[in-house]
């Protein structure tokens, strides 16, 4: 089973605190990715968080508005850690 956490507006505790409730009731059995980061500091709390695989880049699909709205992103890409 795997689980995706790629919130469109959320803070890093929040990921963080619900990789600690998926381990916790169904340790290693689901494999959790976090995401839409897009710099190192990013990648390395989720992946220090516990994610499995973690989602790189904001606004990279065909309908998200993020970019026009915030004025950030980067395409997006998956890599393991």
């Amino acid at each position: 089973m795997c689980c995706a956490l790629t919130p469109r507006r959320d803070i890093p505790s929040g990921r963080k605190k619900t990789i600690d409730f998926i381990r916790e009731k169904y340790g290693d059995t689901v494999k959790v990715g976090a995401g839409n980061v897009v710099d190192r500091e990013g990648f390395r709390y989720l992946a220090r968080a516990g994610a499995d695989f973690v989602k790189v880049g904001i606004g990279g699909g065909s309908i998200c508005i993020t970019r026009e709205t915030k004025g950030i992103g980067r395409g997006a890409s998956y890599r393991p850690h």
